[in-house]
């Protein structure tokens, strides 16, 4: 279920307001208002330690690499100056989220994070974390996570 869908608006109307030029513009549309600041930019990886060393060797801080089999991933954060995070992702296993990705586009950006002040669904249960789906945001995945 798409973030519209939660919110109760259609997913068509999402659509048009955000890429059909709505004459009302963006400001308008149902969602607007709702993303705070950015955490983090995912990056997809085939090779995560030739990664990761890119980065240290600019020195950036770099965490230890965490596997999380719930998600499928193996991810390392990588801190940049003075507020960015970038978050690196390897597939752990072969039903992995990131392995279709990277089936697809061999690397690169997976997902944006944003911050959201609340997420009060209209439809379900509260929620801390939803993704909103790529052919609705020009191509790039994007989780809204509650601050």
């Amino acid at each position: 279920m798409s973030i519209a869908d939660q919110m109760g608006c259609s997913s068509n109307s999402w659509r048009r307001a955000c890429f059909a030029g709505s004459q009302k513009g963006f400001a308008s549309h149902p969602l607007a208002g709702l993303l705070g600041r950015l955490n983090h930019v995912a990056v997809a990886t085939g090779d995560l330690e030739k990664t990761a060393k890119f980065y240290k060797d600019l020195d950036a801080k770099v965490s230890a690499t965490v596997p999380l089999p719930e998600h499928g991933v193996y991810t390392v954060f990588v801190e940049l100056p003075p507020d960015t995070k970038l978050e690196l992702l390897l597939p752990l296993g072969d039903k992995s989220p990131i392995q279709a990705f990277l089936n697809k586009n061999k690397s690169g950006v997976s997902n944006l994070l944003e911050f959201v002040p609340s997420m009060r669904s209209q439809k379900s249960a509260p929620t801390t974390n939803v993704f909103l789906h790529p052919k609705d945001c020009g191509g790039v995945l994007v989780e809204l996570e509650q601050e």
